[in-house]
């Protein structure tokens, strides 16, 4: 699936959405659209979403412009933090160009390098390549 979405938390408020090569903008219409439904039903309304966005991609599809347009005129859940990781400068320049044609696309968006350090900010535990979850330890410290 080229955009790849996963839960991070049991109560649904943490996704993460992990975007392919060859993703298209009616596979994101759709994942916005299954977002308002969830967020219109009454058990998870008052819910905000925080973001995590994996981009392995520079390639935008066919028809950005009109499609950013209607990306930005749709009504979306009430979102708040969006950490977006590996964005090249075409992807960070789209996404900012998005930020300032809607005022309801989350307000923050932070750029990072590593999956680490967006779940860091969201304060989620690291979650290594083989599935295992790392807990942030003190390291003893030597007494020297």
């Amino acid at each position: 699936m080229p955009i790849d979405v996963q839960w991070l938390d049991d109560v649904h408020t943490i996704i993460q959405l992990h975007y392919d090569a060859d993703w298209v903008w009616d596979e994101l219409f759709a994942l916005q659209k299954q977002l308002t439904e969830k967020s219109d039903n009454p058990a998870t309304q008052n819910r905000i979403l925080h973001f995590i966005v994996v981009i392995e991609t520079s390639y935008l599809p066919p028809n950005t412009l009109l499609n950013m347009r209607k990306l930005s005129q749709m009504r979306i859940p009430a979102t708040g933090k969006t950490v977006v990781v590996n964005a090249s400068a075409l992807m960070i320049a789209f996404i900012a160009s998005l930020t300032r044609l809607s005022n309801k696309i989350a307000q923050t968006v932070v750029f990072v390098d590593t999956i680490a350090e967006a779940r860091s900010l969201l304060g989620l535990p690291f979650d290594n390549d083989l599935g295992v979850i790392v807990q942030d330890t003190a390291l003893p410290q030597d007494n020297l």
